[in-house]
């Protein structure tokens, strides 16, 4: 493990001198992550930002099934950099090398389209879903291609609550959120089990009736969240069924979450 965190954190800072976020990494001459300059022609990208704090099972699932699908060209992820809506528990460093570590782990032996974009981590900040969008649509638009934009939600988020009087939470307070039914990009919405508003039924009746630019995806995630791990990393002896060992490991041996609120 020490030599595995040593070669982390070279990476890490390897990662954080760069001048672009995306970045190539080549892992037993498979390709990891893709190279910005060979992505000219590309049309189709799923947005798929998290706070993964920590890493789990439901996001690397969620990534498999985009880079599997065959609907994308490119899986752009985005780990977010500081939200007013949730307070980070493990600082940037130690997220990066548990997204890497489980990335590494569970796609390296797969020729991927992935891009990981660290720059909201780096930068302090969490930039405006709807910025996001437009600006990948602009990234990948060149020489007459036009970028197609999906931005890939979990169930949790666009589901109606109580607290918020019948709203989502896009809708509640996401910058543009009240306008989110005109927005014009399609989303992609990641239903979980045992969650009976969150199933694929519900969720396309949902959608149907507020009319939406939204479809389901076919693939359902389990419940879990990086939350309940945080809580389950206070106790003495944690039990984590829904992370990598590596990322387990790292954890313990960092003594992460311990203290989180």
């Amino acid at each position: 493990l020490l030599l595995i965190n040593d070669c982390i954190k070279i990476f890490y800072i390897a990662i954080r001198q760069k001048t672009k976020c995306s970045f190539q990494f080549t892992l037993k001459s498979h390709s990891y992550m893709t190279n910005e300059e060979t992505m000219k022609h590309t049309k189709r990208i799923a947005f798929y930002g998290a706070s993964v704090d920590p890493i789990h099972e439901a996001h690397i699932q969620i990534i498999e099934y985009l880079l599997t699908c065959g609907e994308y060209d490119i899986v752009y992820f985005v780990p977010c950099g500081k939200r007013a809506d949730k307070i980070a528990q493990s600082n940037d460093q130690d997220r990066i090398m548990m997204i890497t570590l489980a990335l590494c782990v569970e796609l390296f032996l797969k020729e991927t389209r992935l891009v990981v974009s660290y720059d909201d981590i780096f930068m302090g900040r969490n930039t405006p879903t709807l910025d996001r969008i437009k600006s990948l649509e602009k990234k990948f638009t060149s020489d007459g291609n036009i970028a197609q934009v999906s931005w890939i939600i979990g169930a949790d988020i666009i589901v109606p609550k109580k607290k918020y009087n019948g709203k989502n939470d896009i809708e509640a307070f996401w910058d543009e959120g009240e306008l989110f039914s005109t927005w014009g990009y399609q989303s992609v919405v990641i239903s979980r089990q045992g969650v009976k508003e969150c199933s694929i039924a519900s969720l396309q009746q949902l959608i149907k009736t507020k009319g939406w630019n939204t479809k389901v995806a076919p693939i359902i995630v389990p419940e879990v969240s990086s939350s309940k791990i945080r809580q389950e990393m206070k106790k003495p002896f944690p039990v984590l069924k829904h992370v990598s060992a590596t990322v387990t490991q790292y954890m313990l041996t960092q003594r992460l979450y311990a203290e989180c609120v």
